[in-house]
């Protein structure tokens, strides 16, 4: 999974400095391989707005993208703020991205 198109963003979610390198790293590794690599971005309130920048990242390496969201259960680190996003503006999101990278 990642969760977000920047380093900073999904750190931040991940709360592990570090792992976006890290995951980039090895999908650039792979980028030339016959293995069939797909990411899950999994949306929520701290990364809904870097959604539409996922397929420009991932398509150059060869890596296919699907998205969910985050569930409102475990999430007590978060406790000071809403992580679960509106459906309706993540499914609005969504039909965008794919109409203008299909």
């Amino acid at each position: 999974s990642i969760h977000g198109s920047t380093e900073k963003t999904h750190d931040e979610v991940m709360r592990n400095p570090g792992s976006f390198k890290q995951i980039m790293g090895v999908l650039e590794k792979l980028k030339d391989t016959k293995i069939e690599k797909t990411v899950n971005f999994v949306v929520n309130n701290l990364n809904i707005h870097e959604m539409e920048f996922m397929p420009k990242l991932l398509k150059p390496l060869n890596v296919k993208l699907k998205f969910s969201c985050v569930e409102p259960i475990n999430l007590k680190h978060y406790s000071n703020i809403s992580v679960v996003p509106n459906m309706t503006l993540v499914a609005d999101k969504v039909k965008e991205i794919i109409k203008n990278n299909i």
